[in-house]
């Protein structure tokens, strides 16, 4: 029986091998075909042409960086204009009302909010103060003003009147 065994475990061990053998053999043929299938839905018959295919890839991919690189040069030597347009466009814009000019080139301006409460869908007002740049001094309290974001300008000035929309009596 011990011979038996050994002989029925050296044939397996065999089997073992030639299976792994036979399979490891049509993994590769069969990594080899669906390449050549995938080359073939492309339209390209050869394996050298897929690998090109591949490096023009790279390179269009790089030749986009190329581009992008390239147009921020430009827009760096014509000033950033076109990069802070941008940026403005994208500024938030708020209407409140004037409710204190004490200070020197500033003035508070109260802007209100309504929105519906998520659970109850009741209407809630919000009230924020924004402190912004005026720089003629010529905005007076109640005057209704549309302020819009600015860069920093103070330790809390963040924001700078655009336009006077009514003016109080």
């Amino acid at each position: 029986m011990t011979e038996k065994t050994s002989e029925t475990d050296g044939q397996a061990e065999t089997g073992e091998q030639a299976e792994t053998g036979e399979q490891a053999e049509q993994a590769e043929t069969g990594e080899q075909t669906e390449t050549v299938e995938q080359a073939e839905t492309d339209g390209q018959v050869e394996t050298g042409e897929q690998a090109e295919t591949v490096e023009q890839a790279e390179q269009a991919e790089t030749g986009e960086q190329t581009e992008t690189v390239e147009q921020a040069e430009t827009a760096e030597q014509a000033g950033g204009a076109e990069v802070g347009a941008a940026a403005r466009l994208r500024r938030k814009v708020r209407t409140g009302v004037v409710v204190s000019d004490q200070n020197d080139k500033t003035v508070t301006v109260l802007v209100e909010r309504q929105f519906a409460h998520r659970l109850y869908t009741k209407q809630i007002r919000k009230t924020k103060k924004y402190r912004a740049h005026d720089e003629k001094n010529q905005y007076r309290n109640g005057d209704v003003v549309r302020i819009t974001e600015t860069r920093p300008l103070s330790k809390t000035k963040r924001w700078r009147v655009l336009e006077l929309l009514e003016r109080s009596e």
